[in-house]
């Protein structure tokens, strides 16, 4: 496994564990391919956890082995992850997103949703790879093809659960750029959906 995690109970870390970490990161220059590289204290996105803090950028003796590694913590679930810096990049973890970006998957979740055939064992793992990935396009994505379910607390518990785990890391993003409140920041966006779901049938 790539990503180290700890937790308040600080978990081992197996020879195997680090092995795989190692041959991992001989594979990726330092850079990541020329990613800018990561500072402390700064504010990143991780693809499994959401929003998160780097705390410290350092070597660490894993398994007998000296593995540059990132320390990003978690204040929402209390988890710290330690994440190889060769491979920070290709592994999930990124900077938050400029306002442009943001503008554009505004844009996505109020656009038609997408409607796929199929059964919904493979929809949802469309969708659970979406939310998966953590990249805001593709956030918005599920947000816009599950936005039935804003203001709705009826239908499918498993498609709620996407489309609220899914709002929430959108929401956190937002937020964090505009510098508003995680609440209203979501509040913000279920009322763009609201409006979205009204504007077809005031269309007529």
């Amino acid at each position: 496994m790539m990503n180290l995690s700890f937790s308040s109970g600080r978990r081992s870390v197996t020879n195997a564990m680090a092995d795989a970490a190692i041959r991992t990161s001989a594979d990726v220059p330092e850079s990541d391919h020329g990613a800018a590289p990561f500072e402390r204290d700064e504010l990143v996105s991780y693809s499994a956890h959401g929003i998160g803090r780097i705390d410290r950028i350092g070597t660490q003796d894993v398994g007998g082995h000296k593995l540059r590694v990132i320390e990003v913590r978690f204040p929402a679930n209390q988890l710290t992850l330690r994440i190889p810096v060769a491979s920070a990049h290709s592994s999930g973890l990124r900077r938050l997103v400029s306002r442009d970006l943001i503008d554009e998957a505004l844009a996505v979740i109020v656009a038609r949703p997408s409607i796929k055939r199929g059964n919904w064992t493979q929809r949802k793992r469309m969708l659970d790879e979406k939310l998966a990935s953590g990249q805001v396009m593709q956030l918005a994505e599920v947000v816009r093809d599950l936005r039935h379910h804003a203001g709705n607390d009826n239908g499918s518990f498993s498609e709620r659960s996407l489309f609220l785990a899914a709002l929430e890391r959108l929401a956190a993003e937002l937020a964090l750029l505009m510098t508003w409140d995680a609440a209203f920041a979501q509040a913000h966006l279920l009322e763009l959906l609201k409006t979205a779901q009204e504007t077809p049938a005031s269309c007529g």
